[in-house]
């Protein structure tokens, strides 16, 4: 669902909440504890509360997280198309201001997986395959 309001009225999520980045309110809602975290980032259709019965099924074992990227959702409106470095950007933002420390595994719907894997894993972050991509200090923590 793409958040085209123009409207100064925002719209409550049912669960969850808000966490800040450039000035503008980004949807999150964390569950569970422990690590990896499962981030769960939907597709192009999607929104994060979509896999909200998978992420409380997750969140049994472990910290996970669904979100809306900016323009989606309960995120604040942007202008959309956003390019896959600017979503994951916002991802790490999103993570590091929740204090959700990685290794993370990613879940990531097809429709956007290919332009955003390329974007999360650059400038310092590693991926192995097989691995989830994590930032290099928690990758060298765990060797």
């Amino acid at each position: 669902m793409t958040n085209n309001s123009t409207s100064s009225a925002r719209l409550a999520a049912p669960v969850g909440g808000f966490q800040e980045i450039d000035g503008r309110r980004v949807f999150v809602h964390r569950s569970g504890s422990g690590g990896p975290a499962v981030v769960f980032l939907p597709g192009a259709s999607a929104v994060g509360l979509d896999y909200f019965v998978v992420q409380q099924r997750v969140s049994r074992f472990t910290t996970a997280v669904v979100y809306d990227r900016g323009g989606t959702g309960f995120s604040d409106p942007l202008p959309l198309p956003r390019t896959a470095t600017a979503v994951a950007t916002e991802l790490r933002e999103v993570l590091r201001a929740q204090n959700i420390a990685a290794p993370y595994v990613l879940e990531i719907n097809p429709s956007i997986a290919t332009p955003t894997i390329p974007a999360w894993t650059s400038s310092s972050t590693t991926w192995t395959p097989g691995r989830s991509p994590t930032n290099e200090t928690a990758a060298n923590q765990a060797t």
